[in-house]
């Protein structure tokens, strides 16, 4: 293709793309998987794509599936496309979370098949089906399993390590002797998992679903649903996926199934950035992505358009000891800024010293970012800021890490 596209775009949009996007932007056939560093404009490829696919191969908007991980990113790419180039299409592609798209499988499978799945899980239930009752949610139903079985009342902590186990059960697409070897605090997690499973399929015309059940059961009838599944597949001529280090095998496989026959899919990841492990992602299937395409393109996203070049050396050093990688190398353009410094400490107690003195020495806290792996971690440093009178605002994340911006 000629540069006229990439040219125009520029006017049109005031967006200049580097020689590896374009690369990516013009792949039209076959997969491609485009390892995107941090901050190397990944979205923007993605949507220059999607534009590319509509203006320059004529493709219709509506065959064209945008699957990210979550609905922050859908919402995001969606009103980024709307923005540059509404004007110029008049339509837009189709933006949805794997979740959300496995759930309308559901949906039109429950249509034919006349059955009324019901939602227990959410701080609203919903069903399919719109009935009125709604007497049961995923926690009430796990909190009575565990006390007839364990014969003691689940704790929060319990709660949420069982939440955790179910997810990376039906992520991970484990079978009954698979679950039997996992390692959990939770006693006699199998029978609890199998009890759940059970009383959820009590009345087969009417199951109930959380919502890792909508992963499992669309790979499930697309599998078993051909007439389903070539609908789909004759719908989505592209298919494009974000985040997709994060990721699980059921959401892998049903990706491959909508991809067939033409596998014209276009996979953005990291796998430096793998956060969901805990959970049930899989990044082997990208790592191996050329064992499941053996004619797969890869491309390099390397360069860093965000950050320092500080923080861009710092973490290819840190990064470079993750041996089960792409040898890739980020670099960046921009200038230098303030240097990094890294401090080891012994304990929490020693950490929340050391953040309360570095604190001390700030004029502007709207500036300031403290970051954790888990809620638990807050509780010493909250309670700290309090003791010495420094204003913040906590916000947990969906990977159960906290913020605290001044």
């Amino acid at each position: 293709m000629s540069p006229d596209f990439f040219e125009r775009m520029e006017i049109e949009t005031g967006t200049k793309l580097n020689a590896v996007q374009r690369q990516a932007i013009e792949h039209d056939q076959g997969p491609l998987l485009l390892l995107a560093s941090p901050g190397s404009g990944k979205t923007t490829t993605l949507n220059f794509k999607i534009a590319y696919l509509i203006l320059e191969k004529k493709v219709n908007p509506r065959s064209i599936l945008g699957l990210t991980f979550s609905k922050a990113a859908a919402h995001e790419m969606a009103e980024r496309f709307y923005d540059w180039f509404h004007h110029l299409i008049g339509t837009t592609a189709s933006f949805s979370t794997i979740h959300s798209f496995a759930f309308q499988v559901v949906r039109d499978y429950g249509s034919t098949h006349r059955l009324q799945y019901t939602i227990i899980e959410g701080a609203i239930e919903k069903t399919a089906t719109h009935r009125p009752e709604q007497p049961l949610h995923k926690r009430m139903i796990l909190r009575r399993i565990f006390q007839e079985i364990n014969r003691s009342v689940i704790t929060e902590d319990q709660m949420d390590e069982l939440l955790r186990m179910i997810s990376f059960v039906k992520n991970r697409l484990l079978v009954t002797k698979d679950i039997e070897t996992l390692k959990t605090t939770i006693k006699h997690f199998p029978e609890i998992y199998s009890a759940y499973e059970q009383f959820k399929l009590r009345d087969p015309l009417h199951p109930l679903m959380d919502f890792d059940d909508m992963l499992t059961y669309a790979n499930t009838i697309l599998s078993q649903d051909a007439a389903l599944l070539a609908s789909y597949q004759r719908r989505f001529e592209y298919i494009l996926t974000d985040e997709s280090q994060d990721t699980s095998l059921v959401q892998h496989q049903l990706v491959e199934k909508l991809a067939l026959p033409h596998n014209n899919l276009c996979v953005v990841a990291d796998d430096d950035q793998t956060l969901y492990s805990w959970r049930g992602a899989d990044v082997s299937k990208i790592i191996h992505f050329k064992d499941t395409y053996p004619d797969a393109t890869v491309l390099y996203m390397e360069q860093n358009y965000r950050s320092s070049k500080e923080i861009v050396e710092t973490a290819n050093r840190f990064i470079q000891r993750n041996k089960v990688r792409y040898p890739k190398k980020m670099y960046t353009e921009n200038p230098s800024s303030r240097a990094i410094t890294v401090e080891t400490l012994p304990a929490y107690e020693d950490q929340t010293r050391y953040v309360i003195r570095q604190l001390r020495e700030e004029t502007n806290f709207k500036e300031v970012a403290i970051l954790y792996r888990n809620n638990s971690s807050s509780i010493n440093i909250m309670n700290a800021l309090d003791l010495a009178g420094i204003p913040f605002i906590s916000r947990t994340s969906t990977i159960n890490s906290l913020a605290i911006g001044f």
